[in-house]
């Protein structure tokens, strides 16, 4: 379960953008992947992780988005990154049952993660969301 396979150019590793104003639920997260082996990045404040992604998205693989943010909401955070990736995996994360919002039912790479995050259920999203863009 530990082990989860590369879309293609990482052998192995994989590039995770984390965005969640939870630090508590973002150190989680980073703990969990990076102890699997791979890269992340992480950030608390959706608009500073806009523009990181913006000025990485190449260095990312798929990422981690909380619904309930201030400044931008995941769902508008996620239209903005799949603007510039539209075949990204991404995980959009909440503590609310929700649906996906209807701003992103057309994307196929997008999929949903209930919190709190445990970690058979964080790498079961993933392996969801990479079958879902190959």
């Amino acid at each position: 379960m530990d082990q989860l396979k590369c879309r293609g150019t990482l052998s192995g590793k994989l590039s995770f953008l984390v965005v969640d104003d939870e630090p508590s639920v973002a150190l989680v997260c980073k703990r969990l992947l990076e102890r699997a082996g791979h890269q992340v990045f992480s950030l608390h404040d959706s608009s500073e992780a806009l523009d990181f992604f913006k000025e990485n998205h190449a260095e990312i693989d798929i990422l981690l988005c909380d619904m309930v943010m201030p400044k931008i909401s995941g769902d508008i955070f996620i239209t903005h990154v799949l603007k510039i990736n539209p075949d990204l995996p991404t995980i959009l994360m909440s503590g609310n049952t929700f649906k996906l919002p209807e701003s992103l039912q057309a994307f196929s790479s997008v999929s949903l993660l209930d919190k709190p995050i445990e970690k058979e259920m964080l790498f079961n999203a993933i392996q969801h969301a990479l079958h879902n863009t190959r």
